[in-house]
């Protein structure tokens, strides 16, 4: 469903036909009547999706936005389990949303997955996730453990109590569903831009010693597909940095990032399933998770949302990092930690520290400078700029710092030629033959690769305004 999340909140999203209780009413038996009619054809578990929607409107644009959110998450959650559908219905209807699904699962599992959906996603609370088993039984909550009971929307007490006392006015309600929604839509578009961000880096072609659409670059151990695997694998945490930023909004910056920090790690496990064990996307699991977190953590706050504002709360996030690089208690020494120990460079750490500076005062503005060029001729001289100035920590470990020295003057070299800004064949020939070098050294500039993606990230942020 294609929706700004500002629409959400506004009065137009409640809008819908009234619905008369008879009309209900017969929805309802309806859907007894589906229920019992995909029990006796498949006999197996059956999912029922149906949606929190007090009063008499219950079509709407702000509940067809849950209602879809609904679906695509419970669609997802099927295919990465690989669960046979038997059957899926899905009315779409005034008298209301309704989706089931007949599913070839132990229903116990599918009870536990579901409260687990429930509890994970803020907006999953307006979901009303019912599972039944081949009798059609459904199965309670107490059944799969000793879970409390749902609480309620507004006060957290249990949300049956409240309800059965009516507690809570109809535009509270409304506002809460509101809110939570649009949360939802906000954090899930710039989810989707990370990912778009990820994946526009994947497939510039060529790049010097990265891997890409023709080839893995330098890299024997991965290809296109693993960083495929890998950015699908990442999405999920993306949204969880988003809104843990949300949720952390009275707290400091500082306390957002080591909140942050136990969802990456979470994020790098994910990564190396996905991957069998290569690391395609640490830097950028770092980068885009401090990039996200303030995000949601500006939004709560009602603080502009622009590259200077993420800047100067990264900024103030990360103080501490270049401390851990002095840290002479440190047991285990990372790549990162010897190398600033041998030649004082501060890697992801210390661009982390300066609000992303590398990229504020450099690729941005080549961005910027160069938008009357196709996106792709964009990105490559940006992704030169950056090889060009970023002393590239992935660059020294491979290769050391003469190797360091070499693709930084090779990249400058490329730059100071006109023809590249004029002729987007002629910066092709160029970094066709900068890869195929880059190859014989064994060396990539990961690191300039990683900020390639987050400027690309906030060029959009810029010129969509999201």
């Amino acid at each position: 469903m294609n929706i700004n999340f500002l629409e959400l909140y506004q009065s137009s999203s409640l809008i819908g036909k009234e619905v008369q209780l008879f009309e209900v009413l017969e929805s309802r038996d309806k859907r007894q009547v589906l229920q019992q009619e995909c029990l006796f054809k498949h006999s197996c578990c059956l999912l029922s999706i149906s949606l929190i929607s007090p009063g008499g409107v219950k079509k709407n644009k702000l509940l067809e936005y849950i209602f879809d959110r609904a679906l695509q998450v419970i669609g997802l959650f099927i295919h990465k389990n690989n669960i046979i559908i038997n059957e899926k219905i899905i009315l779409n209807e005034d008298a209301g949303l309704y989706a089931l699904f007949a599913l070839e699962i132990n229903p116990l599992t599918l009870k536990k997955h579901m409260i687990e959906i429930e509890e994970s996603l803020p907006i999953a609370r307006l979901w009303d996730l019912d599972v039944l088993d081949e009798n059609g039984k459904i199965i309670s909550r107490t059944e799969v453990d000793n879970n409390l009971p749902r609480k309620c929307l507004i006060c957290d007490n249990n949300a049956k109590i409240c309800a059965r006392e009516r507690k809570h006015s109809m535009n509270e309600i409304y506002r809460k569903m509101q809110s939570l929604a649009a949360e939802d839509c906000f954090a899930l578009n710039f989810t989707e831009l990370a990912e778009e961000s990820l994946l526009k880096e994947l497939n510039l072609t060529p790049k010097p010693g990265l891997v890409d659409q023709h080839n893995s670059g330098s890299h024997n151990d991965m290809n296109y597909d693993t960083f495929i695997k890998s950015t699908e694998s990442l999405k999920p945490f993306f949204y969880e940095f988003i809104i843990n930023g949300m949720n952390l909004k009275y707290k400091t910056p500082e306390e957002v990032f080591f909140s942050a920090r136990k969802i990456g790690i979470n994020a790098e496990k994910a990564m190396f399933n996905a991957t069998n064990g290569v690391n395609t996307h640490k830097g950028s699991i770092f980068s885009f998770g401090l990039v996200l977190s303030a995000i949601g953590y500006l939004y709560k706050q009602n603080i502009q949302i622009d590259e200077n504002k993420i800047s100067q709360f990264i900024s103030e996030a990360t103080i501490s990092l270049i401390d851990e690089l002095n840290d002479s208690t440190i047991k285990q020494e990372t790549a990162g930690i010897r190398l600033f120990r041998e030649h004082q460079l501060k890697g992801a750490r210390g661009e982390a520290t300066s609000g992303y500076q590398t990229i504020m005062e450099h690729s941005l503005p080549v961005q910027i400078k160069y938008s009357n060029l196709d996106e792709d001729h964009r990105l490559a001289i940006t992704l030169l700029k950056l090889i060009s100035i970023n002393d590239d920590t992935n660059i020294v470990n491979r290769g050391g710092i003469k190797e360091l020295n070499w693709i930084k003057n090779y990249a400058l070299d490329i730059l100071s030629h006109p023809s590249i800004y004029e002729n987007k064949n002629s910066i092709i020939e160029e970094l066709n033959v900068f890869d195929s070098l880059c190859i014989d050294k064994n060396i990539s500039p990961g690191g300039s690769a990683d900020l390639l993606a987050l400027t690309y990230f906030f060029s959009k942020l810029n010129n969509e305004g999201i």
